[in-house]
């Protein structure tokens, strides 16, 4: 009878134990913070709105990148996401895709459908 009121005893210890530091812990958050490294910028490019494709469903995007840290970017990864899905953007060149800090780049992409979303994939720093 000892023997079991001291494991019950502990089992209790140890469950307090574990809520109270669960409540006294400060919250997790289930977004981690991240730092933002590169701005990207997407816009439907009128001026060229059917020029390459004379299919009016699809369209001609210009896709700015930003660096908005402090080390310069080596190159970076694009995904997207329109109407048929997910899918990766191919890479400029290598020279096309070193960002100095605060620098912008520019590129045309088409074939895509209205409500392109585009987003950040991997990012490769100078020096990594």
């Amino acid at each position: 009878m000892k023997r079991l009121t001291l494991y019950l005893a502990v089992a209790a210890l140890t469950f307090g134990i574990g809520i109270s530091s669960q409540i006294t812990r400060r919250p997790y958050s289930s977004t981690p913070h991240h730092p933002e490294i590169l701005r990207i910028h997407v816009s439907l490019a009128k001026e060229h709105m059917n020029e390459s494709f004379p299919n009016p469903a699809y369209h001609i995007y210009e896709i700015s990148v930003e660096n908005v840290s402090d080390r310069t970017v080596r190159g970076y990864a694009l995904n997207y996401e329109d109407t048929y899905g997910p899918g990766y953007l191919a890479p400029c060149s290598c020279d096309g895709q070193t960002l100095r800090p605060g620098e912008t780049k520019t590129r045309m992409v088409g074939g895509f459908t209205e409500g392109l979303k585009v987003g950040l994939d991997e990012v490769r720093f100078a020096g990594d």
